[in-house]
């Protein structure tokens, strides 16, 4: 019985936790981080993080938000009721700074995983989510970011999965379609 009491509680304390950042109320947020919520508690599809993810751009108290939550152990790998991840979510709020950090923060642990488990076969992991990250780009058709992903050394030839940045970017409608070129292992994406 405690234990179910303590879940009901702990669902309520994230509920108000989602609320204080969907009404950028940032002091109340961190009150609420600090004493302890269950920043990881997914309400009614998306986790706290998701929601701060979402706010306006370019703000600063955004970002110490995020960094918060993400220093509270806020799980980058959640998914809401629809799949999208945190990341999803940042690609849809537009905030390169956001969208930067999280990359690197999941960079960060696929890495860790690797070191950890050194028996998979050695091919440059990090390309292999730096490239699901340009998948995830073209998908949410935010073509700048996909552009940066890009510049910055991005193995544009597979994924985890196998899935190619060009076999993505062929599924969306055509009206939404951007050229892919590859030239010499180098890609620009235009408009």
């Amino acid at each position: 019985m405690h234990f179910q009491r303590r879940n009901k509680k702990d669902r309520f304390v994230c509920s108000d936790l989602i609320d204080a950042i969907t009404a950028q109320k940032y002091k109340l947020a961190r009150i609420i981080i600090e004493g302890g919520a269950d920043i990881n508690w997914n309400v009614a599809g998306v986790t706290p993080l998701m929601e701060a993810c979402l706010l306006p751009r370019n703000n600063e108290q955004k970002y110490q938000l995020i960094l918060m939550l993400l220093k509270y152990g806020s799980d980058l790998g959640l998914r809401d009721n629809l799949g999208l991840t945190a990341l999803h979510y940042a690609y849809l709020g537009g905030c390169q700074k956001v969208i930067k950090l999280l990359q690197e923060r999941r960079r960060r642990k696929a890495l860790q995983i690797v070191k950890e488990n050194m028996h998979f076969k050695r091919r440059n992991k990090k390309d292999r989510f730096v490239c699901s990250d340009l998948i995830d780009a073209i998908t949410a058709q935010k073509y700048k970011l996909a552009r940066i992903i890009i510049e910055g050394g991005a193995d544009i030839n597979w994924n985890v999965a196998g899935v190619t940045p060009l076999m993505e970017a062929c599924l969306l409608p055509r009206n939404k379609r951007r050229e892919i070129s590859v030239d010499f292992n180098v890609a620009e994406v235009w408009k």
